[in-house]
């Protein structure tokens, strides 16, 4: 006897062939006969790909670097910290593949940046974590420092009769930097408006008050647009011009300082700590300096402190925490006493003290800063008939050690302390009066100085203040001399080596 059965495969797929059942009637078995027309050919199944990889990764972040500048002529291996860095990461640093990127850690990575050449300035980190590409960006965390600092050849902008002091700062708000200067014979300023490239429009004259000195920048009302302080040494007055935000300024408002006169300079900053902007101003034909302090609109409060006493012929001023109370203190010259006279502040606008630093021969400028790497202020200022600047290390607590002099130029007045060569120390910048140029010495970070290549670098004649400022955005401070006899300011633009 014949019978017939379906015949299901593996996993229920049914074979559609038939299997014959033969059954031996003598013997009581069967045998299948396959009915090998009717059976199709066998399917094989194609390969299945694995499921892809859905984990989620945590983002990576960047948020420092060591070191954080190198030279930009040779490569400089750096340590990268931050969180969630994972093997296979890439990095790039100025847009170049930093080479051999290895993840000790999920929060450190190291690489070698590139070398260079001709690039310098701030540059962004960027890490880019493999499989889901999540990518972290430290801006501007490194830094091509130029193979040597050397600048440009001079151009010179036409100012008014004597030029005295100059500052940079951005008065049309369009993001890049503007030059004003006092011109002491014309009282007035002149403003120069930048184009962003380092050049500058035609002068834009402004009155002031009587023999116009000194000058300093700030929002004194708080409308986010620049404005401008003189000192009036021809009178007991400084002068307030309220910005317009387009490069010009309401006409002058004079605040009278009784009692005092020949006011030679000012400064900006907040005495009282209230976040308004209070004035310190100088009277040269006193031993005293005025403080008025800021209400915020542009104005002062009717009562101010008591004047200062300082040392004779009080000429210029600087401004910071001398001692680590977080009160600003005062560094003023005074070259009738040759000295600078420390006055420690309260937090309230009064200045007291007694201390007076023995200087060179007729201080000129004073400025503040950690010369010497430790983390304490230090005093730096010129001496005009030394023709030297001389250095007080700060011991931190409003004292210092004895004064450590470094040549310059002939007749040293005016004097800006900045990171010209961007290596993370101060250097500074003289003009000098007698030797128509500015020098410019670099800083070793202990206290020590060295002229740079090229310094002292020609001016015009008389060159009286100065500014440092990056002047066409390429990250590399420039010079700007303000040359009282020539009637000019000479512009110095760094180059990149």
């Amino acid at each position: 006897m014949t019978t017939m059965k379906r015949l299901f495969g593996v996993g229920g797929l049914m074979a559609l062939g038939l299997v014959l059942l033969q059954s031996d009637c003598g013997s009581g078995t069967t045998t299948p006969v396959v009915d090998m027309a009717s059976t199709p050919d066998l399917v094989t199944l194609p390969d299945f790909a694995p499921p892809p990889d859905l984990t989620t990764f945590a983002a990576p972040t960047v948020a420092s670097v060591a070191p954080n500048l190198g030279i930009n002529n040779v490569t400089t291996p750096i340590t990268i910290t931050g969180t969630n860095f994972r093997a296979g990461a890439t990095v790039s640093v100025g847009g170049q593949a930093c080479a051999n990127p290895s993840v000790t850690s999920p929060t450190t990575l190291t690489c070698t940046v590139a070398a260079k050449a001709v690039t310098c300035g701030r540059q962004d980190i960027v890490v880019t974590n493999p499989i889901d590409n999540q990518v972290a960006t430290g801006a501007k965390l490194f830094t091509y420092r130029s193979n040597g600092i050397g600048f440009g050849a001079m151009t010179s902008l036409t100012a008014a009769a004597r030029p005295d002091m100059v500052v940079a700062v951005d008065l049309d708000n369009d993001g890049d930097l503007d030059l004003v200067n006092t011109n002491r014979n014309a009282n007035s300023i002149t403003a120069f408006l930048n184009d962003g490239t380092g050049k500058f429009g035609a002068a834009k004259p402004f009155t002031t008050g009587t023999n116009p000195v000194g000058i300093a920048a700030g929002d004194l009302n708080g409308d986010k647009k620049a404005d401008i302080v003189v000192a009036n040494f021809g009178t007991n007055t400084f002068s307030v011009l309220l910005g317009d935000g387009a490069g010009g300024f309401a006409a002058k408002v004079d605040t009278m300082l009784a009692g005092i006169n020949s006011i030679h300079e000012v400064a900006l900053a907040d005495l009282n700590g209230d976040q308004k902007l209070d004035v310190v101003a100088l009277a040269n034909a006193n031993a005293a300096v005025a403080i008025r302090l800021g209400d915020g609109q542009g104005g002062f409060l009717a009562t101010p402190p008591a004047n200062v006493s300082v040392g004779n012929n009080p000429t210029f001023v600087a401004i910071a925490d001398l001692n680590g109370d977080t009160f600003m203190d005062l560094a003023v010259s005074a070259p009738g006493s040759n000295a600078v006279s420390v006055r420690t502040g309260d937090g309230k606008g009064v200045f007291t003290g007694t201390l007076n630093l023995t200087t060179g021969a007729n201080p000129g400028q004073v400025v503040i800063g950690d010369f010497t790497g430790d983390g304490k202020m230090d005093i730096l200022v010129t001496s005009q008939n030394a023709a030297s600047v001389g250095l007080f290390a700060g011991n931190g607590n409003a004292t210092f050690g004895a004064i450590a002099n470094t040549g310059v130029g002939t007749n040293p007045i005016g004097l800006t302390a900045r990171d010209l060569d961007l290596d993370g120390k101060l250097d500074f910048v003289t003009s000098n009066f007698n030797g128509a140029n500015v020098s410019v010495l670099l800083g070793s970070g202990t206290g020590t100085f060295t002229a740079a290549t090229g310094s002292p670098m020609t001016a015009a004649t008389g060159p009286f203040g100065n500014t440092v400022a990056d002047l066409n955005g390429d990250t590399l401070p420039d010079i700007v001399s303000a040359n009282e006899t020539a009637g000019t300011l000479s512009v110095f633009l760094q180059t990149c080596k």
